[in-house]
């Protein structure tokens, strides 16, 4: 069986169905439905306005710069496995190729 994959959604998207019910006075399942999100979502992100902690524009995760060379290497190592694998598959009677 498909596993489905998980939905993410922008501040702005969040900020605008929390606005729904605030402003306009839709209940959680009307906005939802309209949306196409559950309800107990849009009661969430109600909350995290009211809260003060949601708020548009704000920087998803911040990349670190360890993190960024390391995903830097982990890419240079599946590119060095693919070649290694293609010359190690490669047909008989040609010749090795020369760095």
């Amino acid at each position: 069986m498909e596993r489905l994959k998980r939905r993410q959604f922008t501040a702005e998207f969040k900020l605008e169905a929390a606005k729904y019910v605030l402003d306009q006075g839709l209940r959680y399942a009307e906005v939802g439905k309209r949306l196409g999100v559950l309800p107990k979502l849009v009661k969430d992100w109600v909350v995290l306005y009211q809260a003060g902690k949601l708020v548009a524009g704000a920087p998803k995760l911040r990349v670190t710069a360890e993190q960024m060379e390391l995903s830097q290497l982990r890419q240079e190592v599946q590119r060095l496995k693919m070649e290694r694998d293609i010359l190690k598959n490669r047909p008989r009677g040609l010749p090795r190729p020369y760095a």
